[in-house]
């Protein structure tokens, strides 16, 4: 889980502009203004990387050095290290300031980001600090709630993030919600099936939990990653494409760009009490896909290839499904049934160091919601989620489960077309 949007936060007491990703790890990194010269001089050697931190910025050191070598890996690669030294300082962002222990690197091969603290334990190898914690343990927030709506969505320009709170404008109903699952974001396995709304035969209709237990909601991941016998049903419901020189088809689904899908068939994912429905058609992204060969030169890049933003493999990190940023999109109206006129998953996830206090919950969400009504929680005279609810659906007769569609966009650098707000619920 790594960034997933860009804010503009200020470090220091000069407040330093840096424009950091978003990431679900606990550490926050940012480049030091002395490697501009050193690390990013040649650019004939790190021109990728150091373009990474001509997007951020770079941070003039004004806090105090611990004098503690900060070193991260943040992917798989040998390559994907940053080295640095720890800094505190004070961050602030919407006239909320928090002091805060970070990494200064100086060489790198990633964004800079602002570790949130949602990652798995798997993925927690620091003892900084989160920011989330940060806020918690000096009195700004309350509790480490953070919410999530229409996040990564490159059709929009209304996504949220709340911290410490839940913002009761976004959301219809109540919450559905899992207590000591496991990590933030960890669900039970839902039931899964590929339908078509008028009348065609279910082509894939097991509606069965997969052999693995546990599902992951994955706001920053740009996929909706399934098991590979799922990602075969769908290859019956998309007219195919074959990018020229792929490698790895059998894991992606493409299609042409200027076909449709018909607009009935999708793939549900059955939560308990709400069932998710996402139409192929709106998987599509935005831009073509660049194909690249095995040894990773661009071979193709038709611009009448699309790739859908929904992916397969038999190992993805111990789950049955990882429900990235198509999973809490809006649909396109043509795709809303009449008692679905609100279309997007609102989620909310609390972090723990005790798994028996984690918590991920998930809703129905607005579709068009300008308004705000921000609720904290955790303190003393606030609410349990189960106690709030934002009003009824247009039509809706309070069924057992509401089936709320979600779409998708552009996967890769897409979804940082997005105006994500970071709210803040204070309590001084």
């Amino acid at each position: 889980m790594l960034s997933f949007r860009h804010s503009v936060l200020n470090f220091g007491p000069d407040s330093q502009p840096l424009n950091l990703g978003l990431s679900a790890r606990h550490e926050t990194w940012v480049p030091d203004i002395e490697s501009k010269e050193r690390f990013c001089g040649d650019q004939s050697v790190n021109t990728k990387t150091c373009n990474l931190a001509r997007i951020s910025g770079y941070y003039s050191p004004k806090g105090n050095s611990t004098n503690i070598p900060f070193t991260l890996r943040s992917g798989s690669s040998t390559s994907d290290l940053i080295r640095g030294y720890f800094y505190d300082d004070v961050v602030t962002t919407n006239g909320v300031s928090v002091n805060l222990r970070f990494g200064v690197g100086d060489t790198w091969d990633v964004p800079p980001f602002l570790g949130l603290g949602l990652a798995t334990s798997r993925e927690k190898v620091s003892s900084s600090m989160s920011y989330i914690a940060a806020l918690v343990e000096q009195g700004k927030i309350f509790e480490p709630y953070i919410s999530f709506y229409d996040i990564r969505n490159p059709r929009g320009t209304g996504g949220q993030i709340v911290i410490g709170g839940v913002d009761r404008k976004k959301l219809y109903g109540g919450f559905t919600y899992w207590k000591g699952i496991g990590a933030p974001g960890e669900v039970p396995t839902p039931k899964v099936k590929v339908v078509a709304n008028d009348g065609f035969e279910e082509l894939y209709n097991k509606f069965i939990q997969p052999k693995k237990a546990t599902a992951l909601i994955s706001p920053g991941t740009p996929f909706i990653v399934v098991p590979s016998d799922v990602l075969e049903s769908l290859r019956f419901a998309v007219p195919i494409a074959f990018p020229l020189g792929s490698s790895d088809i059998k894991n992606y689904l493409y299609t042409t760009c200027d076909g449709t899908i018909d607009p009935s068939i999708a793939i549900e994912f059955d939560l308990q009490t709400v069932v998710v429905r996402i139409p192929l058609e709106d998987l599509k992204t935005v831009a073509p896909p660049r194909v690249y060969s095995s040894i990773g030169d661009i071979v193709a890049n038709d611009s009448n290839i699309c790739i859908l933003s929904i992916s397969s493999t038999d190992d993805i990190e111990g789950y049955s499904f990882i429900l990235g940023g198509p999973f809490l999109r809006k649909a396109p109206s043509m795709f809303l049934t009449e008692i679905n006129s609100h279309s997007r998953a609102y989620v909310v996830m609390k972090p723990s160091e005790s798994q028996s206090e984690t918590i991920t919950a998930i809703a129905i969400a607005s579709l068009n919601a300008t308004e705000q009504e921000i609720i904290e929680l955790g303190g003393p005279n606030s609410p349990r989620l189960d106690e709030i609810a934002g009003n009824e659906p247009a039509n809706s007769k309070r069924k057992k489960k509401i089936i709320i569609a979600a779409a998708a966009g552009a996967g890769g650098g897409g979804g940082f077309l997005l105006i994500i707000l970071v709210v803040f619920f204070r309590r001084f």
